[in-house]
């Protein structure tokens, strides 16, 4: 079984995870693609939409689909997990021979007439019975009987199984299965992580690519191994962004987790892939889209089924909320190169502004750019600037409420506004 995890934050979900989710879909044929949201990213400090409510978008865009579980694993943790206690649940869930073998039992034992699943194992082995076993096991059917006619031959077109592992399903469709032990390793688990995709119709099947690309996929089944009763290691991919790239390395237990499943790269325009990652498998994105820029100002399709509650939930949460406005002004800082992007609350506090803004500028020019993209992005969304003022090595915004510092490295350690900030809080409380 070929299980796939698509992770991520959704926030919110948009154009670019429904093409991922397709592509993914399409290119490694998994038997199980999980998507699961993240209850908060371990290398950010917010969220903008509640986990709660990106879990309910995700599950109204895929719930439905083929081969797709919408998992609350991560957000049901109420704390940042990392990729690796994600992937140990989902290899204990999914990963043992003695459930893949039971649940195969039970999926054959419902059909009505045994002659006929032998006869499909025979003709299509590949999909109609692994197709019940994986199902089964995300609770998405009851038997083989309820599989369409079309769906069965778009699954049996998955993967190319041997003769003799053939023969064997075909036994475990007919009941002849007597142990875990005679389930070919070939059959192994696979996932992928695709993230959020919409889908409508056909888009759903396996072989609808819709408006992505995919290279260097490999979908042939993995060689059937030992027919021990040992467990067998589910085949399991992490799908990521390319723009998650640059912090790969740094992922909790990373060389643990390249053991224990296979990266794969989604591209999207824009980005390059660094040069460490050359010979990471590919899946093409032709959309660019990103949750970070529909926050920042509000461009980028969302999928029709959640678009009208996605945009009325951050264009009112945004403008009333001078945390979200922060926010906002910490992204676009961020993508734009600014280090060491801080923000202070310093709401209930005798100060100015009920936030701060801290960055790290490169240069005088860089920071003159800073504000320029500031205003660009920030103004046609309402924002008002009171006041600019600029220096060498430092330069300060004031919108009223919120404050934003754009001091050089030198200057930032000299005199340590955080460190003040910080002070002043605790002598207040």
């Amino acid at each position: 079984m070929k299980i796939a995890l698509f992770g991520g934050s959704f926030d919110p979900p948009h154009a670019g995870h429904d093409a991922a989710v397709r592509a993914i879909l399409s290119a490694l044929k998994p038997d199980l693609l999980v998507i699961m949201p993240s209850f908060l990213n371990p290398f950010k400090k917010s969220f903008s939409a509640p986990p709660q409510l990106r879990l309910k978008w995700c599950r109204a865009l895929w719930s439905d689909a083929p081969h797709v579980e919408v998992s609350d694993y991560e957000i049901s943790q109420n704390v940042p997990v990392p990729t690796i206690q994600s992937v140990k649940f989902l290899l204990e869930k999914y990963g043992r021979n003695d459930k893949i073998a039971a649940e195969a039992t039970a999926a054959a034992s419902e059909t009505q007439s045994a002659d006929k699943i032998s006869s499909a194992a025979s003709s299509r082995a590949p999909g109609a019975v692994m197709s019940e076993i994986s199902n089964s096991i995300g609770d998405k059917i009851s038997s083989a009987s309820k599989i369409p006619s079309a769906a069965r031959n778009e699954i049996s077109d998955v993967v190319k199984i041997p003769g003799a592992a053939r023969n064997e399903i075909s036994s475990a469709a007919t009941g002849k299965f007597s142990s875990a032990s005679e389930i070919p390793n070939g059959n192994a688990n696979c996932m992928a992580d695709a993230g959020s995709a919409n889908f409508m119709g056909s888009a759903y099947n396996t072989g609808d690519t819709g408006d992505a690309n995919c290279m260097n996929v490999a979908n042939d089944m993995d060689d059937a191994s030992d027919a021990s009763g040992a467990d067998i290691a589910p085949k399991l991919y992490i799908v990521v962004g390319a723009d998650n790239l640059s912090e790969l390395h740094k992922w909790r237990d990373f060389s643990e987790l390249q053991k224990l499943a296979e990266f794969v790269v989604l591209t999207r325009p824009g980005y390059e892939i660094p040069r460490q990652w050359a010979d990471l498998r590919r899946i093409e994105i032709a959309v660019d889209a990103s949750s970070s820029g529909f926050r920042r100002d509000f461009k980028g399709e969302i999928p029709p089924k959640i678009a009208a509650e996605v945009i009325k939930f951050y264009k009112r949460k945004d403008m009333q909320d001078p945390k979200q406005r922060a926010e906002r002004i910490a992204e676009i800082l961020n993508e734009k190169k600014a280090e060491d992007v801080q923000i202070i609350d310093m709401e209930g506090r005798e100060y100015i502004a009920k936030f701060v803004v801290i960055a790290t500028m490169l240069t005088a020019r860089h920071a003159a750019s800073l504000i320029e993209e500031l205003k660009s992005v920030l103004k046609p969304l309402g924002e008002e600037f009171l006041a600019i003022e600029s220096g060498d090595e430092w330069s300060v915004v004031d919108l009223g409420d919120i404050i934003v510092h754009l001091i050089s490295e030198t200057y930032r350690a000299k005199y340590n506004i955080e460190d003040f900030l910080d002070k002043l809080k605790k002598e207040q409380f």
